[in-house]
């Protein structure tokens, strides 16, 4: 909900959206891990996701 609330900021307009049960396969949580990104490449984001949206 988070992200939808980044976008309607900045598009300036109220989502439309339904809110339904989660189905069979649904991931209720994620937690994204960044590591081999930074180890292989020596990446590291610098953008946050509103700056990055904008």
């Amino acid at each position: 909900m988070n992200f939808i609330y980044i976008l309607e900021k900045e598009f300036h307009k109220k989502a439309t959206y339904t809110m339904i049960p989660m189905h069979n396969g649904d991931v209720y949580k994620t937690w994204t891990d960044i590591y081999q990104l930074k180890k292989n490449y020596d990446y590291l984001p610098t953008i946050d996701i509103e700056f990055g949206i904008h």
